[in-house]
């Protein structure tokens, strides 16, 4: 299994025992059913815009988690980008930042 897919599973596997922490809760106190669909559907949109900021760490470094600085981050995406002769590397800032 590569990195990236033990690490999304790690993370859909922690959302899961909150769920199930929530209906355990949920039994255990008798708790409303409104009440109940509020947290899970809560849960379940930090679940989507985790899974997305993830995901989207997860492209952008081909190794895993960045580590390094912006600054290196930057350089080495114009390098991979071949920027045109005759492009400045603030050029490229400002269309990256924009």
């Amino acid at each position: 299994m590569k990195a990236a897919e033990t690490i999304d599973r790690l993370f859909r596997d922690a959302f899961e025992d909150v769920a199930l922490i929530i209906g355990g809760v949920a039994v255990a106190h008798s708790l409303r059913d409104d009440l109940v669909h509020s947290l899970v559907r809560r849960l379940n949109a930090v679940r989507m815009r985790t899974l997305a900021r993830l995901r989207s760490e997860l492209e952008r470094a081909p190794g895993g988690p960045s580590l390094c600085h912006p600054a290196v981050e930057q350089f080495l995406l114009a390098n991979r980008e071949r920027l045109r002769p005759g492009t400045s590397p603030a050029d490229y800032r400002r269309r990256t930042t924009r």
